[in-house]
C-alpha cells in the first residue's frame, strides 16, 4: 500500500478534521514508513501536497494537532511557527519551554543592546549562540513580546533608548559606591540585566567615569 493509501484506510473521522487511530507521543500521531516513524501530519502533506522543504514546519491551520486533512495543513519556518503560536498565545512561554536557548534576563539585554545600536542582529546572536533570525524575531515582537518592552520598534527605539551616556556614567558611579543591579535599574527604568551588562562593560564600553 502507498502512503496515502495507508492513511486513508486508518481515518476515522473525517468531520472537517481528519482524525485516524494512529497513535504517537505528545498528541501527534505518527506513522512507520520504511522503518522509520515519521509525525503523520508530514507524511500527509508530502503525500497529498508534495516535498517538504528542507527546516519547514508543517502547521494546522484548525490548531488541531491530531488533524491529517491537507486542507488543514501549510508550512512555515519554524520562526513563523513560533510567531503563529505565539499570536494565538498557545505556547509555553519563555525560559519555561523545554528547548529554550534564552531566558528572560537575557531577552532583556538583547531588548537593550537592539535599543543601543551600536552592534548588528548577527553579532547580537554571536554573543547569544543563537541565529540571527532569532534576534530579528525579538526585534519586531514575533516571539517573546510577554517580555516588557519587546516589540517592533525596540530600535527608535525602546526607552528612546532610555538610557543616555550621562545617565550611564551616573549609573556606574552608583555601582562604584555599592548600590545593587536591581535597584539602579528601577531607578532608571530598565532591567537589572542592562545595568549589570554596564557593570561586566559588556555594554555602552565607551562611556568612563572622570
Amino acid at each position: 500500500m502507498t502512503v496515502k493509501q495507508r492513511i486513508e484506510s486508518h481515518i476515522i473521522s473525517r468531520n472537517g478534521c481528519w482524525i485516524t487511530d494512529y497513535k504517537g507521543g505528545c498528541s501527534r500521531p505518527k506513522i512507520i514508513i520504511n522503518g522509520k516513524s515519521y509525525q503523520l501530519a508530514r507524511a500527509a502533506y508530502e503525500a497529498y501536497k508534495g516535498a517538504i522543504p528542507e527546516k519547514m514546519c508543517v502547521c494546522h491551520t484548525c490548531d488541531n494537532g491530531l488533524c491529517i486533512n491537507p486542507d488543514h495543513l501549510f508550512l512555515a519556518s519554524q520562526v513563523d511557527n513560533i510567531a503563529d503560536r505565539q499570536q494565538k498565545n498557545r505556547q509555553a512561554k519563555g525560559s519555561v519551554v523545554g528547548n529554550a536557548r534564552l531566558t528572560e534576563s537575557q531577552v532583556e539585554e538583547i531588548r537593550d543592546l537592539l535599543a543601543e545600536g551600536k552592534l548588528t542582529t548577527r553579532q547580537i546572536a554571536e554573543k547569544f549562540g543563537v541565529y540571527a533570525s532569532v534576534i530579528s524575531a525579538i526585534n519586531t515582537g514575533k516571539i517573546w513580546s510577554h517580555v516588557e518592552g519587546i516589540g517592533a520598534k525596540i530600535n527608535t527605539r525602546r526607552v528612546n533608548a532610555k538610557l543616555d551616556e550621562t545617565k550611564v556614567k551616573d549609573i556606574k558611579k552608583l555601582l562604584s559606591q555599592g548600590m545593587s543591579t536591581s535597584k539602579i535599574g528601577k531607578l532608571y527604568g530598565v532591567g537589572k540585566s542592562t545595568i549589570a551588562a554596564i557593570y561586566q562593560n559588556k555594554t555602552w564600553t565607551h562611556v568612563n567615569l572622570d
